[in-house]
């Protein structure tokens, strides 16, 4: 559509954002029928075409993928603290210095953002795991939160909905803690991962170790290939192994012929009726030209990211909603919660010697919660799952080694000793205390 078409046309429904959650409800509403807008503040990435460093070797970087330290520092000090942002990847997340935000002092917060059509999609970890039937409870059970108003058996459904059409791999082990879905085949451990494994069923029966379940194929799905362990997820894939947007939601959602898609578009506000009551739409700011647009539905969803949603309620704040549109609660920005990593625990572990290998499995390995599921610990309340790995070290250890010349160059060819590393990935409680606001006196490269 043209501007003046998409000023002029109502849809039935907007979504805000087009990352996992936009993909989603783009695909779910246009298949019951619903003609949608869905908006992104970002550039058009296409399936595979975009994906412009996909199978790009190391050699042919730049700066060998370490990038460029004086731009990693001025442009992405906060970004270049994810897990998967580096020389390949740095064009997914967006610039911190023309994406400002402050913090408290003493009290940094990393605020990992993408801006362009498929979101985190792109460059997001893939762990696809169920809530617990304990989850649904805990809130009621220790006083931490407001009581869930439903349990598991009412989501349970819509996992095996999500499973199905997004592809999870991984092996049932019927633990209270992991609910089993619907999997396709797990990925395979190594051998020092098979000897964990067994250790542990000896010595601790309640933790099983397993493969990770994870949102890349290990079969095909429709029109999607299985993975072929290139190892570089995050710069995208064009095989579709992996699930984002651009691999399985949009397509589903453009093939109904009702979707409308809307890129480099930066939604300022949603519009509301002179009641305050219902939501008329979103007004628009062109990422490029700087030229304001309304476009008009009968139903927005935002599904900007949490914080970015949260911060687009608060920028729609008129004279009926002084304190942000839907918060008469006061509610609004309060009770943030974030996915906590613990320090990482790696140790040195004998194993047999192996050619160095290119590429590399999508997942680790995944132990369930075993904390406070029956009986209560008196220092701290939830828990925590592990993550891990073992791993053979290849030649760009060489990068932190001392040595020059022919003897340096031989030892590379050596795999070394094989790590095993494991991170407890923590729960968050909620608590009124971490909240977000506007910082009416910092703003973005566009004013807002």
């Amino acid at each position: 559509m043209s501007a003046a078409e998409l000023n002029a046309a109502e849809f039935d429904a907007i979504v805000v954002g087009s990352g996992i959650t936009g993909g989603w409800a783009a695909k779910e509403l246009t298949e019951r029928g619903l003609r949608t807008l869905m908006i992104e503040r970002g550039p058009l990435v296409r399936h595979g075409a975009d994906y412009i460093t996909e199978h790009k070797p190391v050699y042919d970087f730049k700066f060998r993928m370490l990038g460029d330290k004086r731009l990693h520092e001025s442009d992405y000090s906060v970004q270049r603290s994810s897990w998967f942002f580096n020389e390949g990847t740095q064009h997914f997340f967006v610039n911190d210095r023309l994406n400002p935000y402050t913090t408290a002092a003493g009290k940094p917060f990393s605020w990992i953002r993408g801006h362009q059509l498929g979101g985190r999609s792109l460059m997001w970890g893939r762990q696809s795991y169920r809530m617990a039937p304990l989850n649904f409870e805990e809130n009621a059970r220790d006083g931490h939160g407001v009581d869930w108003p439903i349990r598991y058996p009412d989501l349970a459904p819509w996992y095996e909905h999500v499973e199905r059409f997004i592809g999870v791999s991984g092996a049932p082990i019927h633990h209270p803690m992991s609910p089993d879905g619907v999997f396709q085949h797990p990925y395979p451990m190594n051998v020092i991962e098979q000897e964990l494994q067994r250790r542990l069923a000896l010595r601790y029966p309640d933790r099983p170790v397993t493969m990770g379940r994870t949102a890349n194929l290990t079969e095909p799905l429709g029109q999607r290939a299985p993975c072929h362990y290139c190892g570089i997820c995050e710069r995208g894939c064009s095989a579709g192994a992996y699930f984002s947007t651009q691999a399985a939601t949009l397509p589903a959602a453009q093939a109904t012929g009702r979707l409308t898609l809307r890129t480099d578009a930066i939604v300022r506000k949603v519009l509301v009726d002179a009641s305050g009551r219902r939501a008329t739409g979103v007004e628009v700011l062109d990422a490029r030209t700087r030229s304001t647009e309304q476009y008009r539905a009968k139903m927005v969803f935002l599904c900007a990211s949490a914080l970015e949603s949260v911060r687009l309620l608060m920028l729609s704040a008129n004279e009926r909603h002084p304190q942000g549109l839907a918060n008469s609660s006061g509610v609004l920005g309060h009770y943030v919660m974030d996915h906590l990593m613990s320090d990482v625990a790696m140790a040195a572990v004998d194993g047999p010697s192996m050619p160095h290998l290119t590429g590399y499995r999508p997942t680790p390995l995944h132990v369930p919660r075993f904390r406070n599921l029956t009986e209560s610990r008196p220092d701290y309340v939830r828990g925590y799952q592990l993550n891990g790995g073992a791993s053979l070290p290849d030649w760009q250890r060489g990068t932190t080694l001392r040595g020059v010349g022919v003897g340096f160059k031989q030892a590379l060819r050596k795999t070394g000793p094989w790590s095993l590393m494991l991170i407890a990935q923590c729960e968050c409680l909620p608590r009124k205390e971490n909240r977000v606001a506007l910082d009416p006196q910092v703003r973005d490269a566009w004013d807002i």
